[in-house]
């Protein structure tokens, strides 16, 4: 089974990894499942790495610049 997050399709190992560790550390109970839990997050994957975010992390934006008078 290949998981889409974001519109963004993982090969069957990634999708298995990432499956695992949902299953683990949320209430979804079956692998199917986990792509509907995941429909709202972004992915990165690196080499080595995926990094998947929850829709909440980008809510809070700080801007660095001093505001202009």
């Amino acid at each position: 089974m290949n998981i889409t997050v974001n519109g963004k399709k993982l090969n069957k190992t990634r999708s298995y990894l990432v499956a695992r560790e949902i299953i683990r550390e949320t209430e979804v109970e079956h692998p199917t499942d986990v792509e509907a839990f995941l429909q709202e997050y972004t992915i990165e994957e690196c080499e080595n790495a995926i990094v998947l975010r929850p829709p909440t992390v980008d809510g809070i934006h700080i801007s660095l610049l001093k505001p202009s008078k």
